[in-house]
């Protein structure tokens, strides 16, 4: 967790948007555990490389304020580019629409975060909307991408 949330690439377009302390990061995981047993069959999973059990990143289905369930995902920097996000997103979709028989599923995207975007398109999500909202770690106005996969 520490490689991801302590990047300062890759936090930027995350809610938090500065890399956080590890005090923080301990703190943020030991509460994802303690939260996830409430979740299910929802969740935040770690994905790793199955040979190797090199760390990836987190991937989440949870329900927020979106129109369906949200998908996220944060990927550590070396794992850029390979494929795996992508993989990922796509076996995680499945489960949520074939295995949970959910009717859509929600992701949102900074506007700038171009690799999000484009890992959602290749997985079947469309842009339904783009809108503003008032980002609190940066005192202004931020353009945000709203995407969804309908069954």
């Amino acid at each position: 967790m520490r490689e991801l949330e302590a990047d300062p690439e890759v936090i930027r377009y995350s809610p938090h948007r500065y890399p956080l302390s590890d005090e923080k990061i301990k703190e943020r995981l030991q509460l994802v555990i303690e939260n996830e047993k409430s979740r299910e069959p929802l969740g935040i999973w770690a994905a790793e490389i199955t040979d190797t059990k090199d760390f990836v990143g987190w991937f989440m289905l949870l329900q927020r304020d979106q129109p369906y369930i949200e998908l996220g995902f944060m990927i550590v920097r070396r794992q850029w580019g390979k494929g795996f996000t992508t993989e990922a997103v796509k076996r995680l979709t499945e489960y949520a629409l074939d295995e949970l028989k959910l009717p859509g599923l929600s992701a949102i995207t900074d506007e700038d975060n171009h690799a999000s975007a484009n890992v959602l398109v290749k997985s079947g999500f469309k842009l339904i909307r783009q809108y503003t909202d008032f980002d609190k770690v940066w005192g202004k106005e931020i353009k945000i991408n709203q995407y969804e996969l309908k069954r």
